[in-house]
């Protein structure tokens, strides 16, 4: 038993609506300020797609940025 994962570099390749419609779960790497700038339109569009599906954010800029996220729509962080 494993897990299935589907990873996209945001920055230069657009994400999948396929790849959304078949998580279970949805987690963003933001390392950095860019990063979290490319996720937050991304998370917004998951969230109007898949209300219900959980969206965690995680890395150096994920925390400094909890209470944006958070409006967002980001459970975990």
């Amino acid at each position: 038993m494993g897990v299935q994962v589907t990873c996209c570099d945001l920055a230069i390749q657009a994400l999948e609506a396929e790849v959304i419609m078949a998580a279970d779960l949805v987690a963003f790497y933001l390392p950095m300020h860019t990063a979290t700038r490319i996720a937050a339109p991304i998370i917004t569009r998951i969230n109007q797609w898949r209300p219900a599906l959980p969206i965690c954010c995680y890395g150096l800029y994920a925390p400094l940025n909890e209470p944006f996220l958070r409006k967002l729509g980001v459970q975990t962080i």
